[in-house]
């Protein structure tokens, strides 16, 4: 098991997996791709959702790219539990901000305004969204994502998604979600 992969486990799955439209919610923006219409992490790709490492700087737009950063939480480095005989537990935790600001959609006359509110938690506008399917908005494409691997994604065997954090404003928005990737029974010899 490579111990610190967490973060880059978790960017692949969401770059990857990304579906800008399904069923039960409205659409979403979709990750920004290069020419080829791979999922990249470059700004200058285009529009849409930047999915990051590390919370890595780069030169974004709010207007033009919704964020979505997966990082090791400081202090926060991987547990080991002993499970007798030649076994431990190992469990990693990741932390995933997604950060959305207003835009205004220049393709409509007259122009809209998309809060990013809605755009975050969708439209039922509740929190309960985040809880339970079908999950709306950006912070649902994460969730839905999340649940869909909860049963064990490359070495993990459980992934287990906790929400702790949220700011719903009209010009902003922030979601934040606790990861934990759990290998159950790990040899130590």
């Amino acid at each position: 098991m490579a111990l610190g992969t967490g973060p880059d486990r978790l960017v692949d799955l969401l770059r990857s997996n990304w579906r800008p439209t399904r069923v039960g919610r409205r659409d979403i923006p979709d990750v920004v791709r290069d020419d080829s219409g791979t999922p990249t992490g470059d700004p200058t790709a285009g529009d849409g959702v930047l999915i990051l490492r590390n919370r890595e700087e780069v030169q974004v737009r709010h207007s033009r790219h919704d964020l979505i950063h997966c990082y090791h939480p400081s202090g926060s480095a991987p547990t080991f539990t002993d499970r007798g005989f030649d076994e431990q537990r190992v469990a990693e935790t990741v932390q995933i901000d997604i950060e959305v600001a207003d835009r205004t959609d220049q393709s409509t006359t007259p122009p809209e305004r998309l809060l990013a509110r809605d755009r975050m938690i969708g439209e039922r506008d509740s929190v309960v969204s985040l809880s339970e399917p079908p999950y709306g908005g950006i912070a649902g494409e994460v969730r839905y994502l999340l649940e869909t691997v909860r049963r064990g994604i490359d070495e993990w065997d459980r992934v287990e998604t906790t929400p702790v954090g949220m700011t719903l404003e009209n010009s902003n928005a922030t979601v934040r979600y606790q990861v934990t990737l759990t290998e159950l029974a790990s040899n130590t010899v």
